[in-house]
């Protein structure tokens, strides 16, 4: 069902996810590095997508677990993890807008 150029697809999504995490990171102040923003990624991936396999409208219930899942893996507080979300939510639009693959 999937091939070689979807998972080229899929990878290439997730180093571009990866690396807007690991820029919004970085520009909020936070040490973890690009191993870090890869691991979000997926988890970030993960949350979507098995939300929006049981039903589009569990979005926002994904959008509040992907938000703890920043707080705990970047050890941060509650509004910097909304702030972290919002800027990747923003970069991840600018990106789209240019034809970059994305996971997130």
């Amino acid at each position: 069902m999937y091939g070689l150029v979807d998972l080229i697809i899929f990878l290439f999504g997730w180093l571009i996810s990866s690396l807007i995490i690991y820029i919004v990171s970085k520009l909020l102040g936070e040490k973890k590095g690009f191993g870090t923003a890869v691991i979000t990624a997926f988890i970030g991936f993960i949350i979507f997508t098995v939300a929006n396999r049981i039903s589009f409208l569990l979005t926002p219930v994904a959008i509040i677990i992907w938000i703890i899942a920043l707080m705990k893996i970047y050890d941060i507080g509650l509004f910097k993890a909304i702030l972290m979300a919002i800027l990747i939510y923003f970069a991840s639009i600018i990106i789209s807008f240019i034809g970059l693959p994305k996971i997130l």
